[in-house]
């Protein structure tokens, strides 16, 4: 990430904070889901030896195009897992979220 967007985001930090006052829990959940995105991060990085044979130029198109789609699927379930793990959000935050 860029330094501008570093500072975009401290900016929205403190606008959201001085006008919603944040509490404690929500800083709490912010930390947590900040680690869940790290830990995601680096299993996409450590997958990239697992994955990156199958994404390399001999390989046919299809085949390359669902190794990546299977690289990003795994990424994501594994976030999710990890905000209900972390206890992040809950299932039930995560279904009115869908709903509206």
């Amino acid at each position: 990430m860029s330094a501008a967007g570093w500072v975009n985001v401290l900016l929205l930090a403190r606008g959201l904070h001085h006008r919603f006052h944040f509490g404690r829990d929500t800083w709490r959940r912010i930390a947590l889901v900040v680690l869940a995105c790290a830990a995601m991060a680096g299993a996409m990085w450590a997958g990239r030896f697992l994955f990156g044979p199958w994404t390399a130029a001999p390989h046919a198109g299809w085949f390359r195009l669902a190794a990546l789609v299977s690289w990003c699927g795994a990424g994501g379930l594994l976030y999710g897992v990890l905000l209900l793990a972390l206890r992040a959000t809950s299932l039930a935050e995560l279904k009115s979220s869908f709903r509206r």
